[in-house]
C-alpha cells in the first residue's frame, strides 16, 4: 500500500511514525461524492480513480482532522504510545504536505545507485557491458 498523492514516498513498509492511511470516501450519496472529489482532487494525478483499497497517508491531514478523543496530537500529549486507531471526522479533508509545495526532505538530493550493476542495460546492449 502507497499513498497516491503526488510527490508522497510513503508507503506501509516504511511506517517509522505509526500513523496510518484512510480509505476514500464511497461514492454512495452526493455529500460522500463530493468529498471523495476533493480527495482525489488533492492527489494531483491526471485521470487518476481510486479503487476499493486506494488510501492516503494520514500525514496529509490536519491534527483538527481527528475525532478528538483519537487525535494524534492529544495521544503524544498525554503520553500515550500504545496502539490505537485513528479516525477521521465525518468532514475531513486532506489540507497538510500538499503536492508541489518543496519541503525540506524534497530538497536534499536524492540518492542514485552506482558501480557496474546500476549502468547494466537489459535487452540490446546488455552483451557490451556483461
Amino acid at each position: 500500500m502507497y499513498c497516491p498523492v503526488y510527490g508522497c514516498n510513503s508507503d506501509y513498509k516504511n511506517n517509522t511514525d505509526r500513523l496510518g492511511f484512510f480509505a476514500f470516501p464511497s461514492n454512495k450519496n452526493t455529500k460522500e461524492k463530493g468529498r471523495r472529489k476533493v480527495w482525489i482532487d488533492f492527489c494531483k494525478r491526471k485521470k487518476f480513480e481510486p479503487t476499493n483499497n486506494t488510501r492516503i497517508r494520514s500525514r496529509h491531514f490536519s491534527y483538527d482532522s481527528y475525532l478528538p478523543s483519537h487525535s494524534p496530537a492529544l495521544l503524544a500529549s498525554i503520553g500515550y504510545t500504545g496502539k490505537v486507531k485513528y479516525l477521521l471526522k465525518e468532514d475531513a479533508v486532506p489540507t497538510e504536505n500538499k503536492p508541489g509545495v518543496l519541503t525540506d526532505s524534497a530538497l536534499q538530493p536524492k540518492k542514485r545507485p552506482c558501480g557496474k550493476l546500476s549502468r547494466v542495460k537489459v535487452g540490446y546492449f546488455h552483451s557490451f557491458y556483461v
